[in-house]
């Protein structure tokens, strides 16, 4: 595992590439929480949820109507898994999914559900800025 540095500069990469990505195409999620989790990250584009009572096949039909392109961010737990598979299997060849940051995020273990990111990465930097205070004040007792 990455020292907490190494591991909250890699996951603010992600956050960014997140961002400027979601200003060109919509980032699919799946429920409310999710959608003011990525808020809180200051994604500012269209963020689709999709349980909102319709079906998949009737969510994947419209997403294709409306979009070339959108970004996979479903959860990384077993159900978010589930939902992913069946989002690119009713949307191949229709739409093209962007799943690298999906991916790139579950390498975090600690971490299964976008809606636990925003929580998860003030933890580090709360960790990260205890241990350079710590370091300080040993520093300064020397």
């Amino acid at each position: 595992m990455l020292p907490p540095e190494e591991r909250l500069e890699h996951l603010e990469g992600l956050i960014d590439e997140l961002v400027a990505l979601n200003r060109e195409i919509p980032a699919i999620v799946e429920g409310k929480r999710d959608v003011r989790a990525l808020r809180r990250l200051g994604l500012e584009g269209e963020i689709l949820m999709v349980n909102t009572g319709a079906s998949r096949i009737t969510f994947c039909d419209r997403l294709a109507g409306r979009y070339a392109e959108a970004i996979l961010l479903t959860d990384w737990d077993r159900t978010g898994g589930i939902i992913a598979r069946d989002l690119r299997d009713n949307l191949k060849g229709r739409v093209r999914l962007e799943r690298t940051l999906r991916k790139g995020l579950a390498l975090y273990s600690e971490v299964s559900a976008v809606e636990e990111l925003p929580g998860y990465l003030a933890g580090l930097e709360r960790r990260i800025r205890g241990e350079a205070e710590r370091t300080r004040a040993v520093s300064d007792e020397e």
